[in-house]
């Protein structure tokens, strides 16, 4: 799969033409750009041109304002203020001359309507319209003292004027509702402080947006023509700049060709030293190197505590700095850093193969430390899991995998083993009277003492609490007892104080059981701790401070 990979990367590197996809990259560019800068002109012109629209439409509506308020009356209701337009009083056909007037004098403005509060239409350019109740949403936001406009699309023409041989055609219509007021505070001041009972009506202009927006194309057109233009000649440069950068592309990719089979020889080096790193399960596997110079024979290093000293595998700069003070030039480099300047290292990595391979060298020693680190801490890590970390003796887990061990030996060489259980007398009012810390100190000094006074193939383990198991490879039940016994007398021996206890001093029980194999079917070495502790509740419940010993009819035996 790696050399498939390598092959594919390999044929994908040779086929890439760097003008061929600059071509297409450019080609996408200028039309992103295009479309999008021709997109904004397009939206900030027709907001541009709405905006004129609407402030000439604002002017129309400031001069019929002042018209209505001059010559119509107003009637007082309890909703408001409202006027009305009489169609056969002159004053209605001097409105509607003027309104034409208007038109005239602004073409693109084809159309007003007038209503009164409650949206009736009271005057139209297009009679029909008068009459007609208008409760559109943006009639009501002029109502609340605000200009509104809607933009209707491809709205049917209302002039006989948009006609040509029959055909009608569609325009772009914006739709600009204002608020009539009651006196004339109508300016973009005062609008908008105006109270909302001054309003007695609204005007409804229509304004032709069709020439506008058509102008709008017509120019975006003009500009989309302009980038194109722009980034053709930006492209041009730029292609002569891509044609010098393919020539030199194409030379590095024959460059790198020549050094492809150094690449392929190097990975198989690799490969084959890591599957026999694999294989052996050694760390010591080096890369060989022809080229390699002893350190201390190139520069006559009389240095014989060096680690690299006539090793066959650590590398100088792998312990660069730590046993060579020296000059960078000339001798031997301070720290691994330094190593390109000194004529050993280059030597050593001419070429890129060499060098690989000196850095899985490099590779292979440090893993080779770390592993040897890592073992050091397992065994640390079991020694502390097997040892009782106040007494420093053998705790209960670790006693059950010896235990284990030498009940196996006694049973294939029939060969026997005893158990002794001791236990300190009245421990818990010794803690009540003298406290833990002291408690602690007891503990302390009795595995002290059950170290120095055993032989060393004898074994003691902290079985619980104030309880010590002591284990006796290969000893009969006599030489238990006697064990057992010195272990008595060697406690009373210390003389700890002990007020609770008779006599005053710190004392031991003890219950001791033999194993003697081929005697009868194995009981397990779970029963030997039975009888010894059994023994052991005996010497507790009796007078204390003795030893007490399991037999085979299982009533015990008193040492004191």
């Amino acid at each position: 799969m790696f050399w498939e990979n390598t092959s594919n990367k390999e044929h994908i590197r040779k086929n890439f033409n760097l003008r061929r996809y600059f071509l297409f990259f450019s080609i996408v560019t200028v039309l992103v750009l295009t479309t999008l800068l021709s997109t904004l002109f397009v939206y900030r012109q027709r907001n541009l041109m709405e905006n004129q629209a609407v402030s000439m439409v604002k002017t129309i509506a400031h001069h019929l304002n002042h018209d209505i308020l001059r010559d119509f009356t107003f009637t007082v209701a309890r909703d408001g203020r409202y006027f009305n337009i009489d169609r056969t009083n002159t004053t209605f056909e001097k409105l509607d001359n003027e309104i034409k007037g208007m038109l005239s004098q602004y073409r693109n403005v084809f159309k007003v309507k007038i209503f009164d509060r409650r949206g009736l239409t009271l005057y139209s350019t297009d009679i029909d319209n008068i009459g007609v109740i208008n409760n559109s949403v943006h009639f009501g936001q002029a109502l609340h003292n605000h200009i509104s406009t809607n933009m209707t699309r491809k709205m049917q023409p209302f002039e006989e004027d948009f006609t040509e041989k029959g055909k009608r055609y569609t325009i772009d219509i914006l739709e600009v509702y204002i608020p009539i007021k009651n006196r004339m505070t109508y300016n973009d001041n005062t609008l908008k402080h105006a109270s909302e009972e001054n309003i007695i009506g609204v005007f409804e202009i229509y304004y032709n947006m069709t020439p506008l927006y058509t102008l709008i194309r017509r120019e975006s057109a003009n500009v989309a023509i302009i980038v194109i233009m722009t980034m053709s000649a930006f492209f041009l440069m730029l292609l002569l700049l891509i044609r010098r950068a393919d020539m030199m592309l194409k030379s590095q990719n024959r460059e790198i060709e020549r050094y492809n089979f150094e690449l392929e020889e190097s990975q198989i080096l690799i490969a084959e030293s890591i599957n026999e790193v694999i294989t052996h399960e050694s760390f010591h596997i080096r890369c060989s190197n022809n080229n390699l110079l002893r350190c201390w024979e190139h520069k006559a290093c009389k240095k014989t505590d060096c680690p690299s000293y006539q090793s066959k595998n650590l590398r100088c700069w792998q312990i660069a700095g730590t046993f060579c003070g020296a000059e960078v030039q000339g001798v031997f480099a301070k720290k691994y850093g330094d190593c390109s300047k000194c004529d050993v290292f280059q030597h050593a990595c001419e070429s890129r193969i060499k060098m690989i391979g000196e850095s899985f060298n490099n590779m292979m020693t440090l893993l080779e430390g770390k592993h040897r680190d890592s073992q050091q801490l397992n065994e640390r890590l079991n020694e502390l899991a097997n040892i009782d970390h106040l007494m420093q003796i053998g705790n209960r887990r670790y006693f059950s995998e010896r235990i284990e061990a030498v009940h196996q030996v006694a049973l294939r060489y029939n060969r026997c083993y005893s158990i002794i259980i001791c236990d300190i007398d009245n421990f818990k009012f010794y803690n009540d009277t003298y406290g833990h810390q002291k408690g602690d100190y007891v503990l302390i000094s009795i595995a002290n003492l059950f170290k120095e006074t055993l032989r060393a193939s004898d074994e003691v383990f902290r079985w619980g609490g104030e309880e010590i198991i002591v284990l006796l490879p290969e000893q009969t039940i006599v030489d238990a007892l006697k064990v057992a016994e010195n272990l008595r007398k060697s406690t009373v021996d210390l003389a700890i104080e002990h007020r609770k206890n008779n006599p005053e001093v710190v004392t031991l029980s003890s219950g001791v059981a033999t194993f003697i194999s081929g005697t009868s079917r194995d009981p397990g070495w779970e029963a030997v701790i039975k009888a010894a502790d059994d023994a052991l509740y005996s010497a507790k419940t009796g007078a204390k401070n003795c030893v007490y010993a399991a037999n085979e009819s299982g009533g015990p035996h008193i040492f004191s």
